[in-house]
C-alpha cells in the first residue's frame, strides 16, 4: 500500500468519526445502527479501492551481456524489471531461479540451436505478474587458425608484408623463413590469425616499403578455407 493511500484513509476515518458523532445523536436507535454499518462498509470499500489503485502491475524485462554466443559461452542475464521485487526465471532444460542476475553456461558441443529464456515479475503479494520470453541463438564453436609466411627468394628483396583478410582481420609477416620449410604454431616472423570461424576467406597481401610509399609495393590476392581446428599455413608469393 502506498503512503498516499495510508494518509487518505486516515483522513477518511477521522472525517467519518466526526460526522458519525454529530449525526448519531440526532437519529433514532434503529437508524443509528443502520448508519454505523453503512459507514463501516463505506470505509472498507474505500480501503479496498485505494489499495488496488496503488498496486500497479509489474513490468518484466531483462538484458543479455552480448548480442550473440557460441557453444560453451556463459550467458549473463540481468533482470531490469520494474515495480517488482520478486522474479522467477525459467531456463532451457527445466532449470529455474529467483535471482536477479544469472550466469547460464551453454553446451560446449552440439549443433547450432536457439535457447528460450523466460522471466516472470510478481508484485509483493504475488497477486499480479508480467512475463517476457527472449530467444538467443547459439553458434557452433568451430574455429581454426591460419598462418601466413614468406620464404626466402634470391630474386626478390624482402619487405614486411601486411595481410588483410575479408577487410576485417590483419596479420603481419615480419621475417622470411627458409626455403622448403613450413611454419608451425611458434615460427618467428610469420603472420598468425587465431580463432577464425570455419569457412572461406579472401585475402590481400601487400608489401610495406621502408619509406612508407605504396606506389611501388607489390600486392597479391587470393582465397583460402578454414576447415578444422588444425593450423592452416598459406605461403605468400609475389610474381616477378
Amino acid at each position: 500500500m502506498c503512503i498516499f493511500t495510508f494518509i487518505f484513509c486516515k483522513i477518511l476515518v477521522l472525517s467519518i468519526n466526526l460526522l458519525s458523532n454529530y449525526y448519531f445523536y440526532r437519529i433514532i436507535k434503529n437508524k443509528n445502527f443502520i448508519m454505523k454499518n453503512i459507514l463501516k462498509l463505506t470505509l472498507l470499500f474505500g480501503f479496498v479501492t485505494l489499495f488496488f489503485a496503488c498496486t500497479k502491475n509489474p513490468k518484466a524485462s531483462f538484458t543479455f551481456n552480448k548480442p550473440y554466443y557460441k557453444a560453451g559461452d556463459t550467458i549473463k542475464l540481468t533482470s531490469t524489471s520494474t515495480l517488482t521485487n520478486n522474479v522467477r526465471w525459467t531456463f532451457p532444460y527445466g532449470v529455474s531461479s529467483t535471482d536477479k542476475e544469472i550466469n547460464f553456461i551453454t553446451d560446449s558441443l552440439g549443433d547450432e540451436k536457439s535457447l528460450d529464456f523466460k522471466l516472470e515479475a510478481f508484485t509483493k503479494n504475488g497477486g499480479k505478474k508480467d512475463e517476457l520470453t527472449q530467444t538467443v541463438k547459439i553458434f557452433q564453436s568451430k574455429f581454426g587458425d591460419a598462418v601466413f609466411y614468406y620464404q626466402a627468394d634470391i630474386s626478390q628483396n624482402f619487405f614486411q608484408i601486411q595481410v588483410k583478410v575479408n577487410n576485417i582481420y590483419f596479420a603481419q609477416i615480419t621475417k622470411e623463413i627458409a626455403v622448403n620449410t613450413e611454419p608451425n604454431e611458434n615460427t618467428n616472423g610469420c603472420g598468425y590469425l587465431h580463432h577464425l570461424p570455419i569457412g572461406e576467406y579472401s585475402f590481400t597481401a601487400t608489401q610495406l616499403l621502408p619509406n612508407g610509399s605504396s606506389a611501388a609495393a607489390k600486392s597479391v590476392s587470393g582465397s583460402f578455407i578454414i576447415e578444422n581446428k588444425k593450423l592452416k599455413p598459406f605461403k605468400i608469393y609475389f610474381p616477378s
